[in-house]
């Protein structure tokens, strides 16, 4: 257990660990508009509890990390919209871009989602993929807090 725990802290990032969950996701968006100035992010989200697990603040943080990479990398979107709420005693991620969107059931899923999915059953959550072709990408993920 205590190996698990530096191995986790080990791979805490510094912003997340020095800023916050909330602070280190305003300071990944803002960072991303700086350099992406056709793209705007709006971030909502409730205050999230000091006792939140560590292995459950990285792995939101990864997760909203990758979303964006492949927004970037793939979506050719404009506008991305992040919430992060605490309701009914779980943690949800709500996000969503209008970039081109596709098609869950015939699209080889990359490592992105891939990486995703996986953080999402390391920590006992649920995700559900929504995407159509021209209609953007809407992804929502509950995690038990």
């Amino acid at each position: 257990f205590v190996e698990l725990r530096h191995l986790i802290h080990n791979l805490s990032p510094r912003t997340l660990t020095q800023l916050g969950l909330v602070e280190a996701i305003r300071k990944i968006t803002a960072d991303i508009c700086q350099s992406h100035q056709q793209l705007h992010i709006a971030f909502e989200h409730d205050e999230m509890p000091e006792s939140m697990e560590e292995i459950t603040r990285i792995n939101l943080y990864r997760i909203i990390q990758e979303l964006l990479q492949n927004t970037l990398k793939h979506a050719q979107a404009t506008q991305i919209s992040i919430e992060l709420r605490q309701l009914n005693h779980q943690f949800q991620l709500h996000y969503h871009d209008n970039g081109r969107g596709f098609l869950p059931t015939q699209t080889t899923r990359g490592n992105g989602l891939t990486n995703i999915e996986s953080r999402v059953m390391l920590l006992n959550g649920k995700l559900h993929i929504d995407s159509t072709p021209g209609q953007g990408f809407t992804i929502l993920v509950k995690i038990p807090s």
